[in-house]
């Protein structure tokens, strides 16, 4: 009995092991400048993406969208993650986004309740390695 937990535990190990390298594999390969499509509307390549700019962000539209609004915010530099980004350097775009969600939320009269998501790394469900963050509201009137 004590065998088979022993071989138990070290499968799991090694599997978990097997799963870190795959998505660390998983995101080298996705995190490419060169591929990004995130990259491609920064360089206004996708122009009908863009919601608003500012001087070193985005607010873009996203391809799959849930009800109400839902949108994202993007740095214009090529961030994979915050994993290792400057933390001054990720407030102040951080604020630059807020400002942007604040704006288009008085622009259209919206009730300025609104929820923020950031997936950091393939862990935690990071599909595009460009730093983004999911902007989601119930209320479907912001305009766009």
């Amino acid at each position: 009995m004590k065998k088979k937990i022993i071989i138990a535990l070290s499968f799991i190990a090694a599997t978990g092991i097997i799963f870190g390298l795959f998505h660390e594999t998983l995101q080298n390969a996705l995190s490419e400048k060169s591929d990004c499509p995130f990259c491609n509307i920064v360089a206004h390549d996708m122009q009908n993406q863009i919601i608003k700019e500012g001087p070193d962000v985005m607010a873009i539209r996203k391809n799959r969208t849930t009800s109400g609004v839902d949108f994202l915010m993007i740095p214009k530099e090529h961030i994979v993650n915050l994993k290792s980004y400057d933390p001054q350097k990720a407030e102040q775009l951080f604020g630059q986004m807020i400002s942007i969600v604040q704006e288009l939320a008085k622009q259209s009269q919206q009730t300025g309740e609104f929820t923020l998501t950031i997936n950091n790394g393939a862990a935690s469900y990071q599909t595009v390695f460009h730093w983004h963050v999911h902007v989601k509201s119930p209320d479907s009137s912001w305009g766009f």
